[in-house]
């Protein structure tokens, strides 16, 4: 069975990655496509937001969409802010500054994180919590959503 064959698995999994083009030769245009692609499936869709916000648990694929966005447009790094939802079990002073290294992004720009007790049942090593990400402007947020709406218009 292929989940069981470690060799496998991996040779599948690099079977197609050539198909990715480093980032230094990815265009404004090609990054704020993916910018677009990744907001509309993780960012916030809500234009009664105050901008963009974009959430998830893997720190990769948030500095990727921080990284695509600087990529993409010119901003004012003053109005990023972060915001962590983390567990009982966790230091938060430890977590912001991971997350604050990883985007580069000051500690104070992080709010009062949420904080809830660790349910039952699912459990992942190495979680340090969910991190949204916010830029305050509206009009960037619009054009990503534009450009993800294009994009499934397209597809359809």
């Amino acid at each position: 069975m292929i989940i069981n064959n470690e060799r496998k698995r991996k040779e599948l999994k690099e079977s197609e990655i050539s198909v990715v083009p480093s980032f230094r030769k990815i265009g404004i245009n090609q990054a704020k496509l993916l910018a677009g692609l990744l907001y509309g499936c993780e960012g916030s869709k809500y234009p009664a937001q105050s901008g963009v916000a974009f959430s998830n648990s893997e720190p990769n694929l948030v500095l990727t969409f921080v990284k695509l966005l600087r990529k993409s447009f010119e901003l004012d790094e003053s109005k990023f802010s972060a915001h962590l939802q983390i567990h009982t079990n966790h230091r938060y002073e430890d977590l912001r500054r991971f997350w604050a290294d990883l985007l580069k992004i000051p500690e104070s720009c992080f709010i009062k994180p949420t904080v809830r007790e660790p349910k039952g049942g699912k459990h992942r090593d190495n979680y340090i919590g969910t991190c949204t990400i916010r830029y305050r402007d509206y009009r960037i947020q619009l054009k990503l959503l534009g450009i993800f709406e294009k994009f499934i218009d397209f597809m359809s």
